[in-house]
């Protein structure tokens, strides 16, 4: 039970010296028993936390700026396969800018409460809205990854046993896989937003009714008579204090409802994103074993070979940095469950420990991480687009590297070759035996 009864109040009046307004005295002691504050410690951590955020979005801008420096840049765009695509390094900067911005701005809000004991309206807001946006860009990261290995199955760019001239992926499948996409998207954020209603307004009623209190309280106190208390006038001005237990177990059921729902996002990402980086680590070796592939000493064109080394070195930490994110919600889902009442749920120390040592603690590193590999990235297929083109005839195992790039430089024509790369392949020994 929130412990805003009228026995403690009495202790508290009993200790108070006989020159103290009694009802001005009540207001800071009633928002502070309303408020979860962290110990003084974790408040240094906190803000610790809030300067890595500040990182984040500094790095998550500057790969924006790069990124819109090559000239390459898209939201949403259908590539020669049929298949829709984001801007992945788009999304993922802009999505990492709004969400470090919020939680620069939710960690703010809890110094304050932990300074001023007293609880911000509306905090609980920036934590639930972060949920959306974390969903949309990771399922828009994701989604590169889950699509190119599914074309893989048709696309003669990337099997060694097809002289198919085009990609022959059904449309059904292509039009099974874009509705997915796109449902996720559209019904990511309004679930999502409606699941937080039910205790959005059960916090409105409590904060309401604490605001009721203390204004009352705050005008009792600026009265002629304030030096002689009555406690019927007391009395009268907290009755409304003996609804916050059972709205605070409201709250807290609603709650619950949510940390269920973040709870079925987090663990459908991480394990659709687990799966499907799996499979391209498996497409990755088979290319890297097969019989016809050229050692990188005797590969001419070494900086593109180097170039698409990276980014699948690339791919596979940024992979293993968000799916670690991703498992960082489990500790906060299973207090959450196993908390015994509202109260402890809502407004113990625990409440906002365990949130930041887990969540805000992975996000400052795996973000910064991210963003910086991120960076590189971004600088290095600057610095290849750039590069003048050899020559020399390209090894076979390169002409994926260039669909790959050919699709990204050119949205609006034929991206990548029309023939598959075996085909090429032997065209150029051929070529080279001849000559």
């Amino acid at each position: 039970m929130v412990d805003t009864g009228v026995t403690k109040i009495a202790a508290l009046l009993r200790t108070l010296p006989p020159d103290i307004n009694a009802y001005a005295a009540l207001i800071p002691y009633i928002y502070a028993q309303a408020s979860a504050r962290n110990p003084t410690w974790m408040s240094f951590i906190l803000i610790v936390f809030l300067l890595a955020h500040i990182s984040i979005m500094t790095l998550a801008t500057l790969v924006l700026i790069n990124h819109i420096q090559s000239g390459h840049y898209w939201f949403m765009k259908k590539f020669k396969s049929g298949l829709l695509k984001p801007d992945r390094v788009l999304v993922e900067s802009i999505g990492s800018i709004c969400y470090a911005a919020l939680t620069i701005v939710d960690m703010s809000c809890q110094l304050y409460t932990d300074i001023a004991q007293r609880p911000v309206r509306g905090k609980l807001f920036l934590e639930w809205y972060r949920w959306p946006i974390v969903g949309f860009m990771l399922w828009c990261i994701m989604w590169g990854t889950i699509a190119n290995r599914v074309r893989a199955f048709w696309d003669p760019t990337f099997r060694e046993d097809s002289n198919s001239e085009r990609c022959g992926m059904p449309s059904w499948v292509i039009n099974l896989l874009n509705g997915i996409f796109v449902f996720w998207l559209v019904v990511n954020v309004p679930v999502l937003c409606s699941i937080y209603i039910p205790a959005y307004r059960r916090q409105t009623d409590i904060f309401n009714t604490l605001d009721r209190v203390t204004e009352e309280l705050l005008l009792a106190s600026t009265e002629t008579d304030t030096l002689q208390f009555s406690w019927a006038k007391l009395e009268m001005i907290i009755s409304p204090l003996e609804r916050l237990p059972e709205l605070y177990q409201q709250f807290a059921s609603a709650f619950l409802k949510t940390h269920y729902a973040f709870f079925v996002l987090d663990f459908t990402l991480m394990t659709i994103y687990m799966i499907f980086v799996y499979l391209t680590y498996r497409q990755y070796k088979t290319l890297h074993k097969s019989p016809t592939h050229i050692p990188f000493g005797m590969d001419p064109n070494r900086s593109l070979r180097f170039t698409y080394r990276e980014e699948i070195k690339a791919l596979f930490i940024e992979a293993g940095c968000l799916c670690f994110w991703l498992a960082s919600y489990m500790p906060v889902f299973v207090w959450t469950v196993a908390a015994r009442s509202g109260e402890d749920l809502l407004l113990s120390p625990q409440s906002v420990i365990v949130p930041e040592l887990s969540l805000a603690s992975v996000a400052s590193v795996v973000g910064n991480i991210v963003l910086a590999y991120r960076l590189a990235s971004t600088k290095r297929m600057l610095a290849y687009k750039k590069t003048p083109i050899p020559l020399n005839p390209v090894p076979h195992g390169d002409l994926k590297m260039q669909d790959r790039k050919s699709e990204a430089d050119c949205p609006h024509e034929q991206q990548g070759s029309p023939t598959s790369y075996t085909t090429r392949v032997k065209d150029d020994q051929e070529t080279s035996s001849t000559g």
